[in-house]
């Protein structure tokens, strides 16, 4: 029953705004993330990792190019003053950043959250490609995800495929334009490339099916993965090459059955294009779902987990999934129902997040008092006060 709130601050041209959580009840807001991109038509680059609880992907912009900015805005203003009058310089948009040189598209990194937006991280990045070869990006080696504010296809989950998520990216200190195709099967934790370039891709049979295709350029193949992108195996699905705009399946990614859809631009005609591809005879049928890790079963179990070395806990619960084995070669069947078992933790400090009134200054970092806000506001008493009342310490739980 708690909240996500994206606020803009900062002008009708702002590339970012401040994300806000609230309490159980959708009452009382903190500050949870600073600068997260938007796009001009309001897109966040924010999304839900829909098959793991309290897991969320996020863009922001670096506080060092919002440093970089202000000062640059700084200076365009005070030559303004110089050059047309101080009228002029107090009619700037605020947040327009009027900048020359600077571009927010290349301070843009992305964060994730295993604790329901208390505290934020960088993703991890693999350590070699999808060609077996070592990422040359030294200390800064981090995976960067494109979001719904791009031109490319965003970072995406469904709620049946457990712990999958897939998305268009690099590998670096920021985003850039050097677009490779990336996969993560524990809920975020660990990433590897699955090929290079932008592609669109969809979910299926829980995640036991997984399709791609270029989206950049006109193809008549699409790419497939039964075993969670450890191999992939490419179909002609045409004879004439065209551009293919999305993959889609019915809302609950059970399915074998895909819809490819696209357009055909010739001699200044434009026709669409929809193919249907059918996995349901391609493979047998999962065996044992009720025996899990045992030699004679296509499944396993797993449990999300938020890194910590020695605890498989996600928000104070341990989670466990029952879920198609990566190397068995067989589909689920479509009433599958996935088995979950949840037992509760011990809280520790990544249970908590800052309570109303205080914040992280960057992620990682203790709650500290919003700055300008006195002890007064903080602790002020209730409107109805029985002789004592409770203050905060900073924090409260998730």
């Amino acid at each position: 029953h708690s909240v996500f709130l994206h606020m803009n601050h900062f002008g009708d041209v702002s590339q970012y705004g401040h994300v806000y959580t609230s309490g159980p009840r959708g009452l009382k807001y903190n500050l949870s993330l600073r600068n997260n991109v938007r796009s001009s038509d309001n897109q966040c680059d924010f999304e839900k990792v829909n098959s793991v609880e309290g897991v969320y992907v996020a863009n922001v912009i670096s506080g060092k190019y919002i440093k970089l900015a202000k000062k640059e805005m700084e200076q365009y203003t005070m030559d303004v003053k110089e050059r047309m009058g101080k009228e002029v310089a107090t009619h700037q948009n605020k947040g327009s950043h009027a900048k020359k040189n600077l571009s927010y598209k290349d301070f843009i990194k992305t964060l994730i959250t295993f604790n329901r937006g208390g505290d934020w991280k960088r993703l991890v990045a693999p350590e070699r490609d999808s060609e077996g070869k070592r990422y040359d990006c030294g200390n800064y080696c981090f995976l960067n995800l494109f979001g719904l504010s791009s031109d490319f296809p965003p970072f995406y989950s469904v709620d049946t495929a457990a712990g999958i998520i897939i998305g268009n990216g690099n590998v670096g200190h920021y985003l850039s334009n050097e677009v490779a195709t990336f996969m993560s099967r524990d809920g975020g934790l660990s990433w590897f490339e699955v090929k290079k370039g932008s592609h669109i891709y969809e979910i299926g049979d829980q995640g036991g099916l997984i399709l791609i295709a270029e989206d950049q350029q006109p193809t008549n193949k699409i790419l497939y993965t039964y075993d969670e992108g450890l191999t992939w195996e490419e179909v002609q699905i045409s004879e004439e090459k065209f551009t293919i705009k999305n993959i889609i399946i019915e809302p609950s990614s059970k399915s074998h059955y895909f819809i490819v859809y696209g357009e055909t631009f010739k001699g200044g005609v434009k026709k669409g294009v929809v193919v249907g591809i059918n996995f349901g005879s391609a493979f047998p049928q999962c065996r044992n779902p009720n025996s899990p890790d045992s030699a004679n079963s296509d499944y396993e179990k797993w449990s999300p987990s938020d890194g910590r070395a020695g605890r498989e806990c996600l928000l104070g619960h341990k989670i466990t999934i029952v879920r198609k084995k990566r190397e068995s070669r067989c589909i689920n069947d479509e009433t599958f129902q996935r088995k979950i078992v949840v037992q509760n933790c011990e809280c520790t400090e990544d249970d908590y997040q800052c309570d109303m009134g205080f914040e992280r200054v960057e992620p990682g970092q203790p709650c500290t008092r919003v700055a300008g806000t006195t002890e007064e506001i903080v602790h002020s008493a209730p409107a109805v006060c029985n002789k004592v009342y409770h203050i905060s310490g900073g924090s409260r739980r998730i």
